[in-house]
């Protein structure tokens, strides 16, 4: 993976070179796809026996392994569809947790783009069907990633609170829209309040992230891959969610909303 700065711009870049892509065929589409699949199953499988075995002798440096091994594993799954990163406003990203990451989540490339793209690792408050996945789903929640059921309100008020216990050890990442939506539908899209209501009521600051471009890699559909594109990261600065009650949550929700839209808005990628 060959970094390099951004063209015309203070930003960082991440990018797979070994295949210079302006259009791509159906047929090249195809190509790319497996060589997603094909990486995302063998890189994932290699890198979680790997980390059950280091995490068993070093104990001690359990999280430091993780973070490292997170980002070959994302860094890996950008190559394969000769995806880059560029990203800006690094210096709004707090030095150390507890925060909560609210970003716009579109594909799975979010993942993957934020783990490469930002300076901390972070862990996730994800759906529980991932814990489905044998071996994958165990090991993931032993690291930290903490499953949700969002049809079990008591359920899910406990998994909220095992994550809060480790807000001072790691940031954790929360999508607003809880779905994969096209960015041009992310203003008609009712946003989850998850993300704000955690945060006032354990007192953590939110920290924004916009996403751009990552519906356009992994088309919905068929789910071909649309290799050569840059993902943007864009880092706002935290908001703070101790100006707000719980009976304020809808304004919390809206603010966020209004913050994450507005690089898409100037990119003209919203329908309004």
């Amino acid at each position: 993976m060959k970094y390099e700065r951004a063209p015309e711009s203070g930003n960082e870049a991440i990018s797979s070179r070994f295949f210079q892509v302006k259009e791509c065929s159906l047929l090249g589409r195809v190509v790319w796809t497996l060589s997603y699949r094909v990486t995302l199953f063998v890189v994932t499988s290699i890198i979680l026996f790997v980390l059950a075995i280091l995490t068993i002798i070093f104990p001690p440096f359990k999280d430091q392994i993780v973070d490292t091994f997170a980002r070959l594993w994302a860094r890996a799954c950008l190559w394969s569809a000769d995806a880059k990163v560029s990203w800006e406003g690094w210096e709004n990203v707090p030095e150390k947790p507890p925060y909560i990451i609210v970003f716009n989540h579109h594909s799975d490339f979010d993942i993957y783009a934020l783990m490469a793209g930002l300076p901390r690792i972070y862990r996730a408050v994800m759906k529980k069907e991932l814990m489905y996945y044998p071996f994958f789903g165990w090991i993931i929640y032993f690291f930290g990633f903490v499953p949700i059921d969002r049809k079990n309100t008591k359920n899910a008020i406990r998994s909220i609170n095992r994550a809060a216990k480790m807000f001072d050890r790691y940031p954790y990442i929360m999508a607003i829209t809880g779905t994969r939506i096209r960015t041009r539908d992310f203003m008609k899209h009712e946003m989850k309040k998850g993300p704000a209501v955690t945060a006032i009521q354990y007192g953590v600051p939110l920290l924004p992230v916009t996403i751009v471009h990552t519906d356009e890699i992994h088309v919905k559909g068929l789910g071909l891959i649309n290799p050569g594109k840059t993902i943007e990261l864009i880092v706002h600065p935290t908001i703070d969610s101790t100006r707000y009650t719980i009976d304020e949550r809808d304004q919390l929700v809206q603010n966020i909303k209004e913050v994450l839209a507005k690089p898409l808005r100037e990119r003209r990628l919203l329908d309004e």
